[in-house]
């Protein structure tokens, strides 16, 4: 990680930036169900 950060550095780009960028929205699409686990794993195939 060190050899990465002094690369960039000679580059003159942020090290987030050499790993692509980051974005500010998160996007999620699994929820997980707090029920029993039997009607979780049921949930879970469906």
């Amino acid at each position: 990680m060190a050899l990465l950060d002094a690369f960039t550095k000679t580059i003159n780009i942020p090290m987030y930036k050499f790993f692509g960028g980051a974005t500010q929205v998160v996007e999620t699409d699994y929820t997980v169900d707090i029920v029993q686990s039997d009607i979780a794993r049921r949930n879970a195939t469906d």
